[in-house]
C-alpha cells in the first residue's frame, strides 16, 4: 500500500509511459465483489432511467395521501407548507451524504453495503440487522403500503367519496403486487420501461393537479374555500409528538431520493451518473411537491383535507371536475401513481435481497443469490419480497394498514441512515485517503443525523391524534423487537454457520474485485508515477489484474 492508500498496477495502454500506473482505489479490497459470468446484471440504466428510478419512488403515494395525516398532526395549512420545506431540506442533506457514499462505495445494496464497509466488526452485524429491518421488512411493508393506496383509489373510483370497502381495496392491492412480480420476473427491460411510463404519468398528473390549484387561487372553481384561512396558522398544534409524526409523513413522502443507490450495479458509469440522476430527481420532485400542496389548500377546505384519509388527491379532482372524469377517471390515474411506485420498489428491493444473499446473510443464501441466466432477473428474491408484502398487506386490521405500515417501515430506516452517515464521518478520520469523488460538508452530515434522531425519539411522545385500532407506539416497538430478534438470527447464520466464508461473494472474491475495477473504476482511476506509488511485480501477469501480484512499496 502507498501513502495515498491505493494499490497500483501497470497500465496496458500503448500510449502511456512504461512507468505509468493506474491507482487502484483502496476500497476495492473491502467492498463486496461484483458478480461474474451469467450472474452479473447488465448495466442498462442511463441518465433518464436512473432519474426515473428515484422520481418513481419519491412520487409514490405520499403526495397523494399524506397531506391528510400531516395536516391532522400539525393543525394548520401554513404549518403544513413549512413542514414540506423541512422535508425537502432533510432529503437534500440525505442526497448529498449518499452521493459521497455511493460514489465512494459504488455497489448495489445502499446502506447494506455502506454499513458493511464502515462497521465490519463484529462480522458485519450492523449490516445484517439493517438487511432484516430495512432491506426485507421495510421494503415488503413499502410494497404493501403502495398497493393499499392503489386499491383505495380504485374503490373510490368505483363507489365515490362515501364508499369504502377495505377488503375490496386489498383485493386490488393483491392484483397490483402480482402484476409487478410477474413483469419483473419476465423481463428487466420491460419492468424498467413500465416504471418509466408510470413515472412520467405521475409527473403529468401532478402538473394537472397544480394547474387545478392555480385555477383555485384565481377563483375559477366552485365551492371555493376560504383561502386566507387555509393558508394561515390558525389551529397550529404545539404537541412535539404530533410534529414528530407529521415529519414522519413528510419524510416518507420524500422517501426515494436514495433508491438509485440500491441498483448501482445496473447504472451506466455510476460515479458520473449517480449525482446527475439524484440531484435532478430531487429538484424536480421538490418543486412539484410544494406546488401540489398549495393546490390542495387552494381547492379543498382544511376540514375536507383532514377527512380525506388516503384519497385527498381524488377529492381535489372530484371537487374541481366532478362528474365521470373527476369522480371516476382521475382517481384511477392517482391510483396508477401508487401502482408505479410498487413497481419501482419491487425492482430495487429485489436487488437488496439479492446482494444480501450473495453476502451469505439469508437462509438458503445460495438459492436467493441466483439470477436467471437468460432472463437476467433475480426470480427467487422477487418471490420472497412478494410473499412478505402479502403478509404486511393482509395481517394488520382493515382500515389502519396504511398508518401502521408507514410507522413500521420508516422507523428503522432512519436509524440506519444516520449510522451510515456517522460511518462516513468516521471514515474521514480512519481512511482519509479513500477515493472520494464527492465530499459533503460536515455540517450537512450533522444536520441529517440530527433530523434522523429527532424522528427516532419524539415519536414516543403521545400525539394529539392517536390511531384508533392500535397503540400509537406499537409499530415502533415491533420495529425494535425485530431488530433485537435479528441479532439472534445473525449469531446463528454468521457466527455458528460461518456463512460469510461460504457465501457466493467469498467464492468469487478475487475475480469479482477485478470485475468491479474494470467495470467501475478503470475510467476513473488516476494515472500516477512509479515514484509515488507501489509497484507491481508482473513477470507472469497480463498487466490488467489487481490480484495474483506481489505489491512492493517503493520508498519515495
Amino acid at each position: 500500500m502507498t501513502s495515498s492508500g491505493s494499490t497500483s498496477f501497470q497500465s496496458n495502454s500503448s500510449s502511456g509511459s512504461a512507468h505509468a500506473k493506474k491507482a487502484v482505489p483502496q476500497q476495492i479490497e473491502n467492498l463486496s465483489p461484483l458478480a461474474v459470468g451469467d450472474q452479473k446484471l447488465n448495466r442498462h440504466l442511463g441518465f433518464f432511467s436512473g432519474t426515473m428510478m428515484n422520481v418513481g419512488q419519491i412520487i409514490g403515494t405520499g403526495i397523494f395521501s399524506n397531506p391528510t395525516f400531516i395536516l391532522i398532526n400539525c393543525g394548520s395549512g401554513g404549518m403544513m407548507l413549512i413542514l414540506w420545506v423541512v422535508g425537502a431540506i432533510f432529503a437534500a442533506t440525505g442526497v448529498w451524504n449518499y452521493l459521497e457514499l455511493g460514489s465512494m462505495l459504488p455497489r448495489s445494496g445502499g446502506e447494506q453495503e455502506y454499513l458493511s464497509y464502515e462497521y465490519p466488526k463484529p462480522k458485519q452485524l450492523i449490516s445484517f440487522v439493517f438487511l432484516i429491518m430495512g432491506g426485507i421488512f421495510a421494503r415488503s411493508a413499502g410494497l404493501a403500503q403502495g398497493a393499499t393506496v392503489f386499491g383505495n383509489n380504485i374503490i373510490f373510483a368505483i363507489g365515490g367519496p362515501s364508499y369504502t370497502n377495505n377488503w375490496g381495496a386489498r383485493g386490488f392491492a393483491v392484483f397490483c403486487l402480482t402484476f409487478w412480480l410477474v413483469l419483473n420476473i419476465i423481463s428487466t427491460k420491460f419492468a424498467i420501461r413500465a416504471n418509466n411510463f408510470f413515472t412520467v404519468l405521475k409527473i403529468g398528473l401532478l402538473i394537472l393537479l397544480i394547474c387545478v390549484g392555480f385555477a383555485g387561487l384565481s377563483g375559477r372553481l366552485p365551492n371555493q374555500p376560504d383561502i386566507s384561512s387555509n393558508f394561515s396558522f390558525d389551529g397550529t398544534l404545539d404537541n412535539p409528538g404530533s410534529y414528530a409524526n407529521a415529519i414522519y409523513y413528510v419524510i416518507f413522502a420524500y422517501g426515494g431520493w436514495y433508491n438509485l443507490n440500491y441498483v448501482l450495479d445496473e447504472l451506466k458509469d455510476p460515479i458520473k451518473n449517480l449525482p446527475r440522476c439524484a440531484i435532478t430527481a430531487l429538484s424536480l420532485t421538490t418543486a412539484l411537491y410544494l406546488l401540489a400542496n398549495v393546490a390542495y389548500l387552494a381547492v379543498l377546505p382544511v376540514a375536507v383535507i383532514k377527512a380525506s384519509k388516503l384519497t385527498v388527491a381524488a377529492n381535489l379532482f372530484n371537487t374541481a371536475f366532478g362528474g365521470v372524469f373527476g369522480g371516476r377517471v382521475l382517481p384511477v390515474l392517482v391510483g396508477c401513481s401508487s401502482f408505479g411506485f410498487v413497481g419501482v420498489i419491487f425492482y430495487s428491493g429485489s436487488r437488496v435481497v439479492l446482494e444480501a444473499a450473495r453476502k451469505g446473510f439469508l437462509p438458503f443464501d445460495r438459492f436467493f443469490s441466483k439470477v436467471h441466466p437468460k432472463l437476467q432477473t433475480p426470480i427467487h428474491s422477487l418471490v420472497l419480497l412478494y410473499l412478505l408484502s402479502l403478509i404486511f398487506l393482509l395481517a394488520p386490521p382493515p382500515g389502519s394498514v396504511f398508518q401502521f405500515i408507514i410507522a413500521f417501515s420508516g422507523y428503522g430506516g432512519y436509524f440506519f441512515s444516520a449510522l451510515s452517515v456517522i460511518g462516513l464521518l468516521i471514515l474521514r478520520r480512519t481512511q482519509p485517503d479513500l477515493k472520494r469523488p464527492i465530499r459533503v460538508p460536515i455540517v450537512i452530515s450533522i444536520l441529517f443525523i440530527a433530523i434522523c434522531f429527532y424522528t427516532l425519539v419524539f415519536v414516543f411522545v403521545p400525539p394529539a391524534s392517536k390511531p384508533a385500532d392500535y397503540p400509537y407506539f406499537l409499530p415502533y416497538l415491533i420495529t425494535i423487537a425485530v431488530g433485537i430478534a435479528s441479532v439472534g438470527l445473525w449469531y446463528y447464520k454468521i457466527v455458528i454457520k460461518n456463512a460469510l466464508e461460504t457465501s457466493y461473494n467469498a467464492e468469487i472474491r478475487l475475480d469479482g474485485q477485478q470485475e468491479l475495477f474494470d467495470d467501475v473504476y478503470r475510467d476513473h482511476a488516476s494515472t500516477v508515477s512509479s515514484d509515488d506509488t507501489a509497484s507491481v511485480d508482473s513477470s507472469n501477469f497480463d498487466n490488467k489484474s489487481i490480484h495474483h501480484a506481489e505489491v512492493r512499496a517503493q520508498p519515495k
